[in-house]
C-alpha cells in the first residue's frame, strides 16, 4: 500500500549526480544557460516586448472597467 516501491526494485536514477526520482540535483540552472549570449538577448528583448504589451493590456481593462462603472453611476442620476 502506498507509494513505496516494492522490495528488491531498483532506484531510477535521473540526471545529474544520482539525484533518485526526478529531485533536483541541487545546483542553481539559469534559464539561459547554454545559449549564446545574441540569442539570450533576442529572448530576453521579446520577453520585455510581452511583458510591456500584457501590462498596457491590463491598464487598458481596469480603464475600460472603470469607465463603464461611471457612465452606469452617472447615467442613473
Amino acid at each position: 500500500m502506498g507509494l513505496r516501491p516494492k522490495r528488491g526494485a531498483r532506484r531510477e536514477v535521473s540526471a545529474g549526480r544520482g539525484a533518485p526520482f526526478g529531485r533536483p540535483c541541487g545546483h542553481y540552472h539559469h534559464p539561459f544557460a547554454g545559449l549564446c549570449f545574441q540569442v539570450a538577448t533576442k529572448v530576453r528583448g521579446v520577453e520585455i516586448l510581452f511583458t510591456t504589451l500584457l501590462v498596457l493590456a491590463g491598464v487598458a481593462i481596469t480603464w475600460f472597467a472603470v469607465y463603464v462603472v461611471y457612465r452606469l453611476y452617472a447615467d442613473q442620476r
